[in-house]
């Protein structure tokens, strides 16, 4: 317990640490509740602040309260339709080490504060430590000298049309993973929705509004987290960032609406988002992208901000590939007479001639020239086996290019990601320099490989195996339709763009004249099948396209 307790006080404070010196619990939050925050009108039952900390003492209080159910999947135990004062407790339900199902709903917690022990005394109206199997609905919770509704070091919890107001932070899960927030309120908090160092969260349909602690305050957080996905949400009226990714990895922000905030999307120290789908408007700043790199933003409308965008890197990307492209920009003052990749085919197609400019290094190549209204995005996976050393593989999948972002594992498959240091790829037109590489641990501009596409074939040096599946994908690749691979006298490192199962070294050979293939482990005889994901090697004599189908 003791190392639990000092682990979570270390993220809370390194936390309150990014936003301000404001001590936790030490002013009261903002009063000004909105109409839509007050608690519905529910008959509730007057009760003393309840404290759970084992099943056995989760069955023990259900048969002397009365609950219903006995704790299983399909009968959980069921807590409701009481109001809990906090006052001198420092919570109003907590409940710790449990595996049991159960639900909160229709409950009224407020007020907790008191001795700031954890966990048990930690100000918040509900706590959930070290727990599992939780849903928690139609409950508010307001006036708690830190936390709403907190969970830590838990999984497979649920907060489901909840509303947190007035207290420091709104709704939060910490060091957990697999919770979902759906439908739920936060409004006039300092903090509005919060996922702190957890994984794998889901946020779908919440509104963070007007919360106003501090100019760093937010609507809704990512703080040190990955894997995590926002989406239709809404952040209207904060103080600070209607959505704020900090410190975090491999998130998806997804059809969300920000407005009349201080920063629209902000995402700092925090690497390979995606942000498709949103709509940024009337914010002193837009989306802005800061010491963060290998992040995808594209088909969002970024509307009549004071400030549309900033990029500090150069290694961000502001479109998709054409003809997928890029984002609507209000501001936008090109035209559109012409199309295709380039840009130099007769006829108007939507998109904007010429680049949208963020700044010297940062652009939006394809800039949209109405507001984007399609569907959803769809992801696309390719998960490759591969082993520790030198892995012969290729990217099959159309999309961003760039290195290391391209190459990262997208998930840890519950065991742990695939880690690697070194990409080795040779270069047939440039027989000065064949083998270009890209090294993690050399200085940037000593790189000369900077891009992986599927044409290439490459070496890749794995370091770590993880669960051995370097997951590659996400919403912003798809599969080819077709690919066409310039091939060279000599030998050409190559990959294999198709979903075909039956297409042999033989019928490669006989299309592109190729006289030799190999694979990571030698010859390839005519028969052996070609695989997308693996990489090949092959000699010609003499030039030629090979014109792949997918």
């Amino acid at each position: 317990m003791g190392n639990a307790a000092g682990k979570c006080a270390v993220v809370i404070v390194s936390l309150l640490a990014v936003l301000s010196t404001l001590a936790i619990g030490g002013q009261d939050a903002p009063d000004d509740v909105p109409a839509s925050a007050l608690p519905p009108t529910v008959n509730y039952i007057t009760h003393a602040p309840i404290r759970i900390n084992s099943d056995a003492e989760f069955a023990s209080m259900a048969a002397s309260e009365g609950w219903n159910g006995s704790g299983a999947q399909g009968n959980p135990y069921i807590i409701e339709n009481y109001d809990i004062n906090g006052t001198g407790y420092s919570y109003c339900i907590y409940v710790g080490n449990t595996t049991v199902y159960y639900v909160i709903r229709n409950c009224n917690l407020h007020h907790a504060n008191g001795i700031d022990v954890w966990p048990y005394f930690y100000n918040s109206g509900l706590m959930i430590n070290n727990g599992t199997n939780a849903i928690v609905e139609i409950t508010n919770a307001s006036y708690n000298n830190l936390v709403g509704l907190y969970t830590s070091y838990s999984s497979n919890i649920s907060f489901n049309n909840c509303s947190a107001w007035s207290n420091d932070y709104g709704i939060c899960a910490e060091l957990s993973s697999d919770v979902t927030f759906t439908n739920n309120t936060a409004s006039s908090n300092y903090y509005g929705l919060l996922f702190s160092s957890s994984n794998r969260c889901t946020m779908t349909m919440n509104y963070g509004s007007s919360n106003a602690g501090m100019v760093d305050s937010y609507g809704i957080c990512i703080f040190l987290g990955s894997n995590n996905t926002l989406i239709g949400n809404t952040a209207d009226a904060n103080l600070g960032n209607g959505i704020w990714i900090y410190s975090s990895s491999d998130n998806q922000i997804i059809n969300d609406t920000i407005s009349n905030n201080q920063g629209g999307i902000y995402l700092f120290s925090s690497n390979r988002t995606v942000l498709v789908n949103n709509t940024v408007s009337t914010n002193n700043y837009g989306i802005s992208v800061s010491v963060s790199n290998n992040n995808t933003i594209y088909h969002n409308n970024i509307i009549n901000n004071t400030n549309q965008s900033f990029d500090d890197r150069n290694d961000n990307w502001w479109n998709a590939p054409y003809p997928t492209c890029g984002n609507y920009w209000s501001n936008y003052t090109g035209i559109d007479v012409m199309s295709g990749p380039g840009q130099n085919i007769s006829g108007a197609d939507g998109i904007g001639d010429t680049p949208f400019i963020i700044d010297a290094d940062s652009r939006d190549n394809y800039p949209l020239m109405a507001p984007f209204t399609g569907a959803l995005p769809t992801s696309v996976w390719l998960n490759m086996t591969v082993h520790i050393g030198w892995n012969l593989i290729s990217t099959p999948l159309d999309g961003p290019s760039k290195l290391p972002g391209v190459l990262l594992d997208r998930t840890d498959g519950g065991i742990g990601y695939v880690q690697w240091d070194r990409v080795m790829w040779w270069d047939a037109t440039d027989p000065t320099n064949h083998w270009k590489q890209y090294y993690t641990g050399w200085n940037s501009t000593l790189n000369d490989l900077t891009d992986i596409n599927n044409t290439m074939g490459f070496w890749l040096n794995i370091t770590s195996l993880g669960d051995g599946l370097l997951c590659l994908g996400g919403p912003e690749y798809s599969y080819p339709t077709a690919t066409l691979i310039p091939l060279y006298p000599g030998w050409n490192m190559i990959g294999f763009p198709s979903s075909s199962t039956t297409y042999t070294v033989g019928q490669f050979m006989a299309d592109t004249g190729a006289t030799r293939v190999e694979g990571e482990s030698g010859v390839l005889s005519p028969a052996y099948i070609m695989k997308a994901g693996e990489g090949y090697w092959a000699y010609l004599v003499t030039p030629t396209n090979w014109f792949v189908v997918y």
